[in-house]
């Protein structure tokens, strides 16, 4: 017997839709109609426009079961619960369709779910309006967030030494928490134009080493017993020392010049703030220019792309790992990181991705040994299958096609029919000509494939070479075709699921 579930999700506690709101129609619509509501998945506070699917785990997770034929009904309360971009929408849908899973929505605004070729259709329009609602909304927000800037309404995060307190008619105003603080910046600009000019080939690193020894960051004296010491924001930090990235933000801030800057969308909003106004224009920009060095090396940093999102999952809370790349002295550090704060798993991505690398070459090499013969025929009598099909559905369209330009003809003979048709059939019936010779040429290709043992060592060395020199979008095909799943506690490879095509899976646990 197959679960009855119910799905929520809202991007913000505040958010008009909240998850106790969502649950609440939930239970009230199973108990009005008998219904038992078996699990709950439950994405709380998790955007779906910014987030995808497996950043999401109770959606994650809900797809796992699907797949695995355990649900029969969802409850949601609205479509744009499930996604908000109009792929994974479609996607979500075409995976319920094809595992008959009923889909009912608590809000009486939706309309309900078909599995047909014309609710398919009604779908895809769903999917192109929650979409573009969402783009709304951040666009409304954004233009909020502009305006609220611009007229001094908000302030947002301030740089080291400033806070800001309440203002008159509700615009907050910026101060500095002390004049040593003032000071203490006004060193720091002044400490590095010199040394900017005297460094050699010395790092960013060592002008922070410089710093922590000559400008330790300022204790503020909360009360007589308590001495504590403030970040960026002006919020708590014990034991705080400069930092390569604190530094960095503020030696490039405009807002110790008096000139609060802000981007949205490549656009950058200028608010002037003369309290804040402690380096002069000239000293501002001389500390820029000399900071382009080392704002460089960031910039021109390619990102990397991490293959296993998907298949790598934690194996104390089954969470799906995320790829993030983060500085340490400079130095990029790529790993993937279990999304709960208090799970302590995380991996590096190059040496869990060469591991994984070499399980999946060695697992396809004994495969082949064993079963090579009997894959390849099943696989090449089932491509021989498709083909063949698709060229009898040719051939019917062939002959219709034919008919029709035939009858079109001799119409045009007798002025019934005009030009532009009879160019328009022959040219559908052109490229369906061209699409039967591609088909044959298949069909060939597949008789002159190697046989044996060099057919096994010829498909091994295309799939090390994929793996190592491969784009990102081919490595992570490559490996979903072969991998159900990579299971990763603390540092360590737990498990390799792999995919079998003669039993469901076989789980290898790695050295």
């Amino acid at each position: 017997m197959r679960m009855t579930v119910a799905y929520y999700r809202s991007s913000l506690e505040q958010q008009e839709n909240s998850v106790p709101m969502q649950k609440d129609n939930a239970k009230l619509y199973a108990q009005k109609h008998g219904m038992t509501l078996q699990d709950h998945y439950d994405d709380e506070g998790k955007s779906a426009r910014k987030k995808s699917e497996i950043e999401r785990p109770a959606m994650h997770r809900l797809r796992q079961d699907i797949r695995s034929n355990l649900i029969g009904t969802i409850i949601v309360y609205k479509r744009d619960r499930l996604a908000r971009r109009a792929s994974e929408y479609m996607e979500f849908y075409r995976l319920c369709r094809k595992f008959d899973v009923k889909i009912i929505f608590t809000s009486g605004k939706e309309y309900p779910v078909f599995y047909s070729p014309f609710g398919e259709f009604i779908e895809l329009i769903y999917a192109g309006i929650i979409e573009r609602e969402a783009e709304v909304i951040v666009e409304r927000l954004r233009e909020t967030q502009i305006t609220n800037f611009v007229n001094k309404k908000t302030v947002g995060n301030l740089p080291y030494g400033l806070v800001a307190i309440e203002g008159k008619q509700d615009k907050p105003e910026i101060h500095f928490q002390s004049d040593e603080v003032k000071e203490e910046i006004k060193g720091i600009y002044s400490d590095f134009l010199q040394w900017s000019t005297t460094r050699g080939e010395q790092k960013f690193s060592a002008f922070v080493q410089l710093q922590n020894e000559r400008h330790p960051r300022r204790e503020r004296l909360e009360s007589e017993e308590e001495e504590i010491e403030y970040d960026e924001g002006g919020a708590k930090e014990p034991n705080a020392r400069w930092t390569d990235t604190n530094l960095r933000g503020l030696l490039t801030n405009s807002l110790y010049m008096g000139k609060h800057r802000k981007t949205w969308e490549d656009q950058m909003y200028e608010v002037d703030r003369p309290e804040c106004a402690i380096i002069s224009p000239e000293a501002w920009e001389a500390t820029n220019q000399a900071m382009k060095p080392f704002l460089a090396v960031q910039h021109e940093t390619k990102k990397r792309e991490f293959v296993l999102e998907g298949l790598i999952v934690c194996e104390f809370c089954k969470h799906p790992l995320v790829g993030r790349t983060s500085w340490r002295k400079q130095e990029p550090m790529d790993g993937y990181y279990c999304p709960t704060k208090t799970c302590p798993v995380r991996i590096s991505a190059t040496k869990c991705e060469e591991k994984i690398d070499e399980e999946v070459v060695g697992f396809l090499s004994i495969l082949l040994k064993e079963n090579g013969d009997a894959l390849y025929r099943e696989v090449m009598a089932e491509e021989r299958r498709r083909i063949k099909a698709e060229m009898e559905k040719l051939q019917h369209q062939r002959t219709i096609l034919q008919t029709r330009l035939k009858k079109d003809v001799s119409q045009y003979m007798q002025t019934r029919v005009s030009m532009p048709e009879i160019f328009q059939t022959k040219t559908n019936l052109d490229n369906l000509h061209h699409t039967m010779h591609r088909l044959e040429a298949e069909l060939r290709s597949l008789h002159a494939f190697p046989l044996g043992t060099k057919r096994r060592n010829i498909r091994i060395q295309d799939l090390k070479i994929e793996l190592k020199q491969g784009s990102a979008v081919r490595r992570r095909e490559l490996l979903a075709d072969l991998l159900l799943e990579v299971r990763v506690s603390k540092n360590t490879i737990e498990a390799l699921v792999f995919r079998h095509p003669f039993q469901k899976v076989v789980s290898h646990v790695s050295s």
